[in-house]
């Protein structure tokens, strides 16, 4: 049972370390975090990582109380108040915030991701309202974000990873956010036209998975897959200040 479980969460590309994974949520409505009892059977957890960071805020302190609005300020706020208004009443009425985030050791399993997820899991069931993943800007209601990271025992890389597409030059520009959560840098490529759309994302799709199990990316090495009409390259650029990512990320050339 225990070499099953091991191979599950095994980051089976691994071979050295390379950035550091970086996770950070916020969850909203922990009046009752006085009442969190994870366990170990029921939580899906081994126990709680050394790096991870609990960090509980309140409206009550004034210079809390900004740094709790400034997570739905602006476009983080607009975007949650377009999609679940009724969700975004709840959120900007909360009193209390509780910061979940660490920067981890770069090793070969996803254990560190798996914990994580289990103590967010001990959260919600004492009934708090909504939870915000930073890496991917996305808003989730406590059932949503259980379905969705908890129910799956087993790693779910590509849910904690969003591909973007956006309008750019003569193109379409796919991107990704999430890929700091593995201590690897997102894809991006650029100029994609539509009717290569579904190869675009067919090879972000494969870099979301192997860069998530550990590889590590390879300017050196040409990239060719099944319907491309050349190889091509990837350079890494950014850091972790750049805002369409805030993470470095892996630019491919035009397929």
């Amino acid at each position: 049972m225990e070499k099953q479980e091991k191979n599950i969460w095994q980051r089976n590309y691994f071979e050295k370390p390379y950035g550091k994974p970086f996770l950070f949520y916020v969850l909203f409505g922990t009046d009752n975090s006085s009442e969190l009892r994870p366990s170990k059977s029921k939580h899906n957890i081994d126990g709680m990582p050394e790096e991870l960071e609990i960090i509980n805020y309140s409206k009550e302190n004034d210079g809390q109380k900004n740094y709790i609005e400034g997570f739905y300020k602006d476009y983080l706020g607009k975007l949650l108040k377009e999609k679940k208004r009724e969700l975004y009443e709840k959120v900007i009425s909360c009193n209390n915030v509780t910061v979940i985030k660490g920067e981890f050791e770069d090793t070969e399993t996803f254990t560190y991701l798996k914990n994580t997820i289990g103590i967010i899991q001990a959260f919600i069931e004492t009934e708090i309202i909504a939870i915000l993943d930073i890496q991917t800007l996305d808003w989730f209601e406590p059932n949503e974000w259980s379905i969705k990271y908890f129910a799956p025992k087993l790693p779910q890389v590509f849910n904690h990873v969003n591909i973007l597409c956006s309008k750019e030059g003569n193109g379409l520009w796919l991107h990704t956010r999430g890929m700091r959560k593995f201590g690897r840098p997102d894809l991006s490529i650029k100029n994609v036209v539509e009717n290569k759309m579904e190869l675009g994302v067919e090879i972000v799709n494969r870099f979301i998975e192997v860069f998530a199990y550990g590889l590590i990316p390879d300017e050196t090495r040409e990239i060719k897959i099944k319907d491309m009409e050349k190889g091509v390259f990837g350079k890494i650029l950014g850091d972790y200040e750049n805002l369409d990512f805030n993470n470095f990320y892996f630019e491919l050339e035009e397929i």
